[in-house]
C-alpha cells in the first residue's frame, strides 16, 4: 500500500503563516513529514508527499499517480476554488481524506465551502499537523476493511 499527502499553495511555508490558524505544536513541516514516513513504515506501508503552489501541477500529479492506494489532500486555498482538483480526485476513485491544519468553520465565510468535500471519503480540520497523522491512520484503517 502507498499513500500520498498532496498539499497546495503556501503549505511549504506554513511556519511563516498565522500560528493561531496553522499551529504546528512546535513541529516543523520537515519533522511532520519524517514522522509520517515513520508511521507508515511501522505499519508496513509507503508514504510520500507532493506540494505545489500551482493548481495545474497538483492536477497533473494526482492524474499521473499509478501506485497510490489513497490520498491525504490539503490543497489549501484551492479547496474553495478548484473544480479541476475536485474533478481529478473524482476521476481517480481513490480513498481521499481532506485535511486542513486550521479549523475552516471558524474562519472567513468563503473558507467554509469546500469543493473537495463532495469527493472525499472523510474530512479532518483544525488539528494542525496531528490531523495529517490521523488522516494517514484513517487511510490505513480503510484499507484494512
Amino acid at each position: 500500500m502507498k499513500y500520498y499527502l498532496v498539499e497546495g499553495p503556501l503549505m511549504n511555508r506554513v511556519d511563516q503563516r498565522d500560528a493561531n490558524h496553522y499551529g504546528t505544536a512546535g513541529m516543523s513541516r520537515d519533522d511532520m513529514l519524517h514522522n509520517m514516513k515513520m508511521l507508515a513504515e511501522s505499519n508496513g506501508v509507503e508514504f510520500d508527499s507532493f506540494q505545489s503552489d500551482i493548481e495545474g501541477e497538483i492536477v497533473s500529479f494526482i492524474a499521473s499517480l499509478s501506485d497510490a492506494d489513497g490520498l491525504i489532500v490539503n490543497v489549501a486555498g484551492y479547496t474553495h476554488t478548484s473544480v479541476a482538483i475536485r474533478d481529478v480526485l473524482e476521476m481517480r476513485k481513490l480513498p481521499v481524506v481532506e485535511c486542513h491544519l486550521s479549523r475552516l468553520f471558524d474562519r472567513e465565510d468563503f473558507r467554509k465551502n469546500s469543493l473537495i468535500n463532495a469527493v472525499a471519503t472523510g474530512v479532518i480540520s483544525g488539528l494542525g499537523f496531528f490531523g495529517y497523522e490521523l488522516s494517514l491512520r484513517a487511510l490505513m484503517n480503510l484499507s484494512a476493511e
